[in-house]
C-alpha cells in the first residue's frame, strides 16, 4: 500500500468526477478499501475498483507502477496530472547509492473537457 493514501489524497483534491482503482495486483483493493475509510472525501467522490480501466475525461485512476497499468494507460492521448511519490531515500539508502524513484501506487487525474 506504499504511496496509495498519498495517490489517494492527491485524486481527491483533484476533484474529478470518478476515482478508480486499476485493481490489478495483489492485496490492492483491501488496502484501497482501508484508506477510502481514513481519507477524507468532502465532495463524495465516487471511489471504485476495477480490473481494466479505460481513461476517461473528468476521472481519476489509480494503479501499481509495476502492474503494467503505466503501458495500458500510455496508450490514450488524454492530458493528465499524475501523483508521484514524494518520499526520498534516507540517509542510509543515500549512502549506499540509492535513487529517488517515483513510488509504487500512483495515480493520474484526466483533464475534464467540459
Amino acid at each position: 500500500s506504499y504511496d496509495l493514501k498519498g495517490s489517494l489524497e492527491f485524486a481527491i483534491g483533484e476533484n474529478p468526477k470518478e476515482i478508480i482503482l486499476f485493481d490489478n495486483f495483489a492485496g490492492g483493493l483491501y488496502n484501497f478499501q482501508f484508506y477510502e475509510l481514513v481519507v477524507t472525501n468532502p465532495n463524495q467522490i465516487p471511489i471504485l475498483a476495477a480490473p481494466a480501466v479505460t481513461p476517461t475525461p473528468g476521472a481519476c485512476i489509480i494503479y501499481h507502477r509495476l502492474s503494467g497499468a503505466e503501458e495500458e494507460l500510455d496508450k490514450y492521448p488524454l492530458a493528465y496530472t499524475e501523483f508521484r511519490s514524494r518520499t526520498r531515500p534516507s540517509e542510509l539508502e543515500k549512502q549506499f547509492g540509492a535513487e529517488p524513484f517515483s513510488g509504487v501506487i500512483k495515480a493520474r487525474c484526466y483533464q475534464d473537457t467540459q
